[in-house]
């Protein structure tokens, strides 16, 4: 068995995700998809340290986490994806979908979060870092999608003749 993890290692600072997970929210769609992709590895931390504390629903939860976080990387691809080869076709993955797909996340995340905020003694900055990851996520999304509606916006005056900034 594993020794314990410290609370560094846990929130993965001594990883190639510190930056993504610990500074500002991404804003450029490859930085969104690193820090989903480092959510894997802080699930797999997570049940590393429920292991090791003998929960027995550890590997549960972890899976259906697992699976929601995959479930939000694919809508959010599939968005993005779909927006640069073919604006048009996009009915099926909206805005929208997204946006519950990262809801559904931040539910998972709570799972994650609750056994260190009723631990004895409770540990509320873990437990507040995990429910602040989807919200990054979140966050992110709605910058980068915002960003890119603003530099496909014409903007005009009343007369219709281009504006500039």
């Amino acid at each position: 068995m594993k020794d314990k993890q410290n609370l560094w290692q846990m929130m993965l600072k001594d990883t190639e995700y510190a930056v993504v997970m610990h500074e500002g929210y991404p804003v450029d769609e490859d930085s969104l998809l690193h820090l989903l992709h480092g959510l894997d590895y802080v699930v797999k931390s997570w049940l590393e340290d429920m292991i090791y504390s003998g929960a027995e629903y550890g590997e549960d939860i972890a899976t259906e986490v697992q699976m929601t976080i995959m479930s939000c990387r694919f809508a959010i691809i599939d968005y993005f994806q779909q927006e640069r080869e073919c604006p048009e076709l996009r009915e099926s993955t909206t805005y929208l979908h997204v946006l519950k797909e990262i809801g559904l996340l931040k539910q998972a995340f709570i799972k994650l979060a609750k056994p260190y905020a009723k631990a004895q003694p409770p540990c509320p900055y873990l437990s507040n870092w995990y429910l602040d990851l989807p919200l990054k996520v979140q966050a992110s999304f709605k910058f980068i999608h915002s960003k890119k509606i603003h530099r496909n916006a014409k903007f005009a005056d009343e007369y219709g003749r281009p504006m500039y900034k």
